[in-house]
C-alpha cells in the first residue's frame, strides 16, 4: 500500500512538470529534475521500510541504476542539494512526473524475465526425473514366459494336454521365486519334454521321449535330481525336492492317470532296496514300467507303457453274490507256470510250486465297504471271540488295473484257537470285496499279484 502510493505521488509530480515546461534544456532545471529523481528515490525508501522483505534484487538493482547516470551529472547534483531540496519543495509536481517515467520502464522490464526464468527450470525439472524411473520399473514386470515353450512342430491336442500338466507347478515356482517369470521352465519339441530349474549345469532335469514304433516312454533323470526332503539343490536359498517331485509327478500325468502311484513306485526303486527289475515289465496302475539306463554320475532312467506286456495265458471266474443278491463274477488271469488253480466251494485253492511257495484259498465276499472297515471288523469280531488284544501288522499294498491288494498279518489267540494268518483283501465292488485268506508266498508281492491273482474285470449280472 505504501509502495503503491510513493508511484501515485511520482505521476502526478512529473505530470505538472511537463504542463510547465516541457522539454528543458537549463542547467538549473536539469539539476532540478535529476535531484529530483534522487530524492524521490529516498522517498521511495523511506515510505517502503515496512515492505523491505517484498521488494526484489531486481528493484533495487534498477533504482541504483538511475542514481548513475554518468559522473558529471552526480557531481553537479551533489554541489547543489541545497538548492535541489528548496526546488523540490516548490514543484513536488514536476518531480513526481519524472519519478513515473524512470520507474514503470524498470518495473516491466525487472518482472518479466523472472517469470520466464522460472518456467523453464520447473519443466526441466520434473520430466527428466520421472519419466525414465517408470520405464525402467515396469518393463521386468511385462515379461513372462510360456508354461510350455513350442520348438519347431508340435501336436496341438498334446500341446494342449503338457500346459495343464505343467501350469500348477510352475505357477507355483515363479511364485516362490524358485525361477523367475521370465525363465523358460518346460520345453515340448515334437513328442520329446524337457524339464528344467537348475541352470547351474547344461542338463536337463528331466526328459520325457516317446518311441512311437514301440510305443514306449523313456524318462530320463539327471543324476543330481533328488526328490528326497533335504537332498535337493538349493535354488535361491531353497531346497528344490518338493518342487522336484511335483515336476516329475506332472511328467507321468502325461503318461498315466496314476500319476502319484507310479511316482511312489520310482521312489522305491530310487531310495528303497526294491528296485525295479530291467529285464522284465511290473505292471503298475494303468502302465507298466521297467528299469532304463543308468549312467554314474550322469543320469538313470526309466521305460514306460500303456501297452499289454504281461505274460499271463489263464484266466478264472469266482462268483459271489452282491447286497442285492446279483451275481458278481470277478475274472482272475494267471500265469499258469507260476500258480494252478483248483475250483472248491465258494472260491478257488491257488497252489505254486517249490520255488514260490504260493498258497491260499480265495472267495467273493460282501459286507465290508472299504479296507478300514474289513480290518476293523476283523479285529471286533476276535475280541468277540476271547481275544482281548488281537493285532494286524500291516506289510505292503500294491495297485493295478484300478484296484488296490492290501497284505497283512492278523495276531489273534482265545481259549481254544491261535494264529497269524496273512490276509490278502481286495475292495471290488461298493460292499463287496475279494479275500484270499491264509495267504503265502515267497515272490514279491506285486510280482503275485500281476501273475498269480490279476484281476481284470469285474461284472455284475
Amino acid at each position: 500500500m505504501k509502495k503503491g502510493f510513493a508511484f501515485v505521488l511520482t505521476a502526478v509530480t512529473m505530470m505538472a512538470l511537463a504542463g510547465c515546461g516541457g522539454n528543458v534544456e537549463s542547467k538549473d532545471n536539469k539539476t532540478t529534475v535529476e535531484s529530483s529523481m534522487e530524492i524521490t528515490s529516498n522517498e521511495e525508501a523511506s515510505l517502503n521500510v515496512d515492505d523491505n522483505e517484498e521488494a526484489s534484487s531486481e528493484e533495487k538493482t534498477t533504482v541504483e541504476a538511475t542514481k548513475d547516470i554518468s559522473s558529471e551529472e552526480n557531481k553537479t547534483v551533489a554541489e547543489q542539494e541545497t538548492t535541489t531540496k528548496v526546488v523540490v519543495s516548490e514543484n513536488t509536481s514536476t518531480t513526481k512526473k519524472t519519478t513515473e517515467t524512470t520507474k514503470k520502464p524498470a518495473e516491466t522490464t525487472t518482472k518479466k524475465p523472472v517469470e520466464t526464468t522460472k518456467k523453464p527450470i520447473e519443466t526441466t525439472t520434473k520430466k527428466p526425473i520421472q519419466k525414465p524411473t517408470e520405464t525402467t520399473t515396469k518393463k521386468p514386470v511385462e515379461t513372462e514366459a510360456p508354461i510350455v515353450t513350442k520348438i519347431g512342430n508340435v501336436d496341438n491336442t498334446q500341446y494342449s494336454k503338457v500346459v495343464k500338466a505343467f501350469e500348477s507347478i510352475v505357477k507355483k515356482m515363479r511364485q516362490d521365486g524358485i525361477v523367475k517369470k521370465s525363465d523358460v521352465c518346460v520345453t515340448m519339441e515334437g513328442t520329446t519334454i524337457k524339464v528344467d530349474i537348475n541352470y547351474a549345469d547344461k542338463d536337463s532335469d528331466l526328459v520325457l521321449i516317446y518311441n512311437a514304433n514301440s510305443k514306449v516312454y523313456e524318462l530320463v533323470v539327471d543324476y543330481g535330481f533328488q526328490w528326497a526332503d533335504g537332498f535337493g539343490t538349493k535354488i535361491n536359498g531353497k531346497d528344490s525336492a518338493p518342487y522336484n517331485r511335483e515336476l516329475i509327478k506332472s511328467v507321468l500325468s502325461v503318461i498315466t492317470s496314476e500319476k502319484d502311484v507310479v511316482f511312489e513306485r520310482i521312489d522305491l526303486d530310487c531310495y528303497s532296496a526294491m528296485g525295479l527289475y530291467a529285464d522284465k515289465w511290473t505292471q503298475i496302475a494303468d502302465c507298466s514300467i521297467m528299469s532304463g539306463q543308468f549312467k554314474l554320475d550322469e543320469y538313470f532312467s526309466y521305460f514306460i507303457t500303456m501297452e499289454d506286456v504281461d505274460s499271463r495265458d489263464k484266466s478264472f471266474t469266482l462268483l459271489g453274490k452282491n447286497s442285492a443278491g446279483k451275481t458278481i463274477e470277478c475274472i482272475l488271469e494267471y500265469d499258469s507256470s507260476v500258480v494252478k488253480y483248483e475250483a472248491i466251494e465258494n472260491g478257488v485253492h491257488l497252489e505254486g510250486n517249490d520255488t514260490n511257495n504260493i498258497f491260499g484259498n480265495a472267495a467273493v465276499k460282501t459286507g465290508s465297504s472299504s479296507y478300514e472297515n474289513y480290518k476293523k471288523g476283523l479285529i471286533d469280531s476276535w475280541k468277540a471271540k476271547g481275544d482281548s488284544n488281537p493285532m494286524i501288522d500291516e506289510m505292503t499294498s500294491h495297485r493295478v488295473n484300478g484296484y488296490t491288494y492290501y497284505w497283512f498279518e492278523l495276531f489273534y489267540e482265545t481259549a481254544d484257537a491261535k494264529g497269524d494268518p496273512e490276509v490278502l483283501y481286495v475292495q471290488i465292488g461298493e460292499n463287496e470285496y475279494l479275500e484270499l485268506f491264509g495267504f503265502e508266498s515267497w515272490i514279491r508281492f506285486e510280482d503275485f499279484v500281476n501273475g498269480a491273482l490279476f484281476i481284470k474285470e469285474v461284472k455284475v449280472k
